[in-house]
């Protein structure tokens, strides 16, 4: 018997609603953000959103952005134009970190950088050079130092803790520390070499050491970030051989991986961010797969990504920040389009369904690498859709894919560079994909091997040119 049409029609509505759960509305350059690569976000405690992004740190009060940048010949703007994290402390000064690993204070009240921090550690009796600088919720300072452990500074109290670096079972390991999160009375603290352990700060002892990470880190090169949730989970990403993201459940000690292929599977292998929102649902920022969206309690995936027919989709599938404001609004910073935000109540009405049932998805081509070789063709980069030729003499477009069954077939499909050597081989540096070169029938692939010292030094090539010797 055939369903009556009400019923299908109520069954697509409802259908619609929960893809429709999700609307975000966008900021980006033509709204004033300098830099669409928005790599931190932070709201202060004057109510300013601040973005640190590939090209300045920008201050959004709502309507209108400020951006800070690095003035030639003035010491009172920021030393880096490119900020990878945002952090306030007591006083209401922001402690920038730039990708070059430095740290440097913006001052609110003068609206003035401080670029040369040392002075104002040596202030409060803490030593020079920080490789690590986290504040926590009660705005207290944990700065680690290579091979000296972690200096902790009570911004109440201006008291110092040491907690240090030593062979004594009691202490941190010595190995280098890659990332430090404090919550409730613990420090925890991963080291390069996939080691967790965690600080009591109560008893200034280290009172776990878990080495499930550590033995199970063969094959990452990427440094890992930690992220702690609010049943206290500790989540380590990019995860093993950098895939995915892993979880340790501290209650039972078990830890979860979750990846493409994992049971409750991510919508990409390569994870950026990792958050949390008001409802305990986590945001998995992926790159080139959107949004993963886990629901632990019921062990449950929900997948955010770009649509182009509808404009409340979040911008871009590469996802690289991510904030939660207290009163449930959540912020994504993507890798080429701005900033996307969220909240339960931003939309009041919501587009028909008819809209979304003659909208089908379509593919989107994101270029990244334009190049014209010797006999004019145009050769296109995407941005995950694979390499396309195009013939201008014939009109003929090749697109080539990765295969993984397909020996073969292009190494990735995120295109970074491409160049024509002097012998015509055709070279295409990917992402994460190492360098391929093309003969005009198959790819022959270079990639990073770490027992190989004459193999590449990174799985991406950002680009390809040949000097008069003809070394590429």
């Amino acid at each position: 018997m055939k369903k009556p049409l009400y019923t299908l029609l109520f069954f697509l509505f409802s259908f619609i609603i929960k893809a429709q759960q999700f609307e975000f509305s966008h900021l980006n350059n033509t709204n004033g953000l300098s830099n669409n690569q928005v790599e931190a976000i932070l709201k202060d405690s004057r109510g300013f959103i601040w973005f640190g992004t590939n090209m300045g740190l920008n201050r959004y009060d709502g309507i209108n952005f400020k951006t800070y940048k690095n003035i030639k010949n003035d010491s009172k703007s920021p030393s880096y134009d490119r900020f990878t994290g945002i952090q306030e402390d007591i006083k209401g000064n922001l402690w920038l970190q730039s990708s070059a690993g430095v740290y440097m204070l913006y001052d609110w009240k003068s609206e003035s950088f401080i670029n040369n921090i040392d002075s104002l550690l040596s202030d409060i009796g803490l030593p020079p050079a920080p490789a690590i600088i986290e504040i926590d919720k009660k705005k207290d300072l944990y700065i680690s130092y290579p091979g000296k452990g972690i200096h902790k500074y009570d911004a109440t109290t201006n008291k110092i803790t040491i907690y240090k670096q030593s062979k004594n079972t009691n202490d941190l390991a010595l190995s280098d520390i890659s990332d430090i999160k404090i919550k409730d009375s613990y420090i925890w603290v991963l080291h390069n070499d996939g080691l967790l352990e965690r600080v009591n700060m109560q008893t200034n002892r280290v009172d776990m050491r878990n080495t499930f990470f550590k033995d199970n880190n063969q094959n990452s090169t990427i440094q890992k970030s930690l992220f702690i949730d609010s049943d206290n989970d500790i989540w380590v990403y990019p995860s093993i051989a950098d895939k995915g993201v892993i979880y340790l459940n501290t209650k039972k000690g078990q830890w979860t991986l979750l990846d493409t292929n994992s049971k409750v599977a991510l919508s990409s292998s390569f994870v950026r961010c990792v958050g949390q929102d008001i409802n305990g649902l986590i945001w998995i920022g992926t790159d080139h797969g959107g949004i993963s969206i886990l629901d632990k309690k019921n062990q449950k995936i929900t997948v955010l990504k770009n649509d182009i027919y509808n404009h409340n989709s979040i911008s871009q599938n590469s996802i690289i920040s991510f904030y939660s404001e207290p009163n449930g609004t959540v912020w994504v910073g993507t890798y080429k389009s701005g900033a996307s935000y969220y909240h339960p109540n931003l939309f009041k009405f919501r587009k028909s369904p008819l809209f979304y049932m003659f909208n089908k998805n379509a593919e989107i081509f994101d270029c990244n690498s334009l190049y014209k070789d010797k006999s004019n063709n145009l050769w296109i980069g995407t941005n995950g859709t694979g390499l396309i030729k195009y013939d201008q003499s014939t009109e003929k477009v090749e697109r080539f894919r990765n295969n993984p069954n397909d020996a073969g077939s292009i190494s990735s499909d995120i295109i970074t560079s491409i160049y024509e050597d002097h012998t015509q081989t055709l070279w295409i540096g990917t992402f994460m994909g190492g360098l391929n070169s093309f003969d005009g029938k198959s790819f022959k692939k270079f990639q990073l091997n770490e027992t190989n010292l004459n193999s590449l030094s990174s799985k991406s090539v950002y680009s390809l040119t040949e000097d008069n010797d003809h070394n590429l």
